[in-house]
């Protein structure tokens, strides 16, 4: 756990310097043109990147052009081509799972010292914009939305790759407002790809594992990635839709870290109750191997549930519910033990000691007088 500690405070160094070079980026202008795609406006940035509206010059098809700039990759990476690697195989990760609310990768290159990839153009904004500028979602929209999004989730973990880095910012609303409203999962660039016998990171070197407010505390103290990791991302963010506030907020990196691996945290009471509280709850279970395992299973989970308490001012802590359901399961495993216990060999126990001790003095002389007869 303190090696842990240590490795995220060299962590945050690195990722302020690395934040520190973003700033110095040079924003492409209108007409530019990168290996057959022409910018025409700029849309804004990624944790390592700048993101563009650009359009084809031949297929005359517009997209989200992400480009990297020669400064990102060729820091801190003595072999540039590794990085490059790296930054292909988002696009790889991204095109082997094709689903409605997974966005769509097209292409992916290196020109002029740039490394891009060309996706899906979507109309809209992310999830953070929704809830910061409208406010809380209803459950009916919460579920409306949220319910497709972790079937796509399924979809890509049982392609044998886990996202790490689920958050509003990465959730994207395309059309909002409209019938056609659908959240899009965004940004594979720190997707867990297992590729064969060999799980590929597609991380910067000393670059943040994911955000610390939607990290699952198996990762911040083992770095372990489950598809459980993503479980416990959505479940946050779920509850952060409802509620319109970020379920963990620490004034720093070691209190985000202790909010999650003690879940001492504080939540509306209305949010953990009734079947969706008993679904939240194990959704954010600390011990992942007891959470629930994958968005497949989210999915089915939360499919199934029909409404939410009434939202009122109570707040419950998070570490309370959890311990309150493991001392259930663990009284209701002890009354089935206990009750199993109780039919077996009923006619023994019911015969008393002395009665036993009768009959087994009665099996003895049977089987010495059988070997007797034997013997003649």
């Amino acid at each position: 756990m303190f090696t842990s500690l240590l490795s995220l405070v060299q962590v945050r160094t690195e990722l302020e310097t690395t934040i520190a070079v973003s700033a110095k980026r040079k924003i492409l202008e209108s007409g530019k043109v990168v290996d057959g795609y022409e910018v025409l406006s700029y849309l804004g940035e990624g944790s390592c990147s700048h993101v563009y509206r650009a359009r084809h010059l031949h297929s005359r098809r517009e997209v989200a052009l992400k480009v990297l700039s020669q400064v990102e990759f060729v820091r801190g990476e003595a072999d540039a081509e590794v990085f490059i690697g790296r930054f292909n195989r988002e696009a790889k990760a991204a095109a082997s799972v094709q689903h409605p609310n997974i966005v769509t990768f097209f292409d992916t290159g290196f020109s002029d010292e740039r490394l891009y990839i060309a996706m899906q153009l979507l109309d809209g904004h992310d999830l953070s914009h929704e809830l910061a500028n409208s406010g809380p979602l209803s459950f009916a929209r919460a579920k409306a939305l949220f319910v497709p999004c972790l079937e796509a989730l399924g979809r890509i973990h049982a392609s044998g790759i886990v996202h790490r880095d689920l958050r509003p910012r990465n959730l994207f609303l395309h059309k909002p407002g409209t019938a056609e409203e659908r959240m899009m999962i965004l940004d594979f660039g720190l997707a867990l790809l297992d590729d064969g016998d060999l799980q590929k990171r597609l991380t910067m070197p000393g670059q943040m594992l994911g955000t610390p407010a939607y990290t699952s505390p198996e990762a911040l103290k083992q770095d372990l990635a489950t598809p459980a990791r993503d479980v416990y991302a959505m479940a946050l963010i779920f509850i952060e839709a409802l509620t319109g506030k970020p379920v963990v907020v620490g004034e720093d990196l070691f209190r985000c870290m202790e909010l999650h691996c003690k879940a001492e945290i504080d939540l509306p009471a209305w949010v953990l109750s009734g079947e969706l509280g008993a679904l939240l709850e194990r959704a954010t279970d600390v011990d992942h191997t007891t959470r629930i395992q994958n968005g497949r299973s989210f999915f089915e989970k939360l499919s199934a549930i029909t409404g939410a308490a009434p939202a009122d001012d109570a707040v419950v802590k998070l570490s309370e519910v959890h311990a309150a359901r493991k001392a259930r399961e663990e009284e209701e495993l002890r009354a089935k033990d206990e009750a199993e216990g109780d039919v077996e060999l009923p006619g023994l126990i019911q015969m008393g000691p002395g009665l036993m001790v009768a009959v087994f003095a009665v099996a003895a002389i049977a089987g010495i007088l059988l070997y007797v007869l034997l013997l003649r």
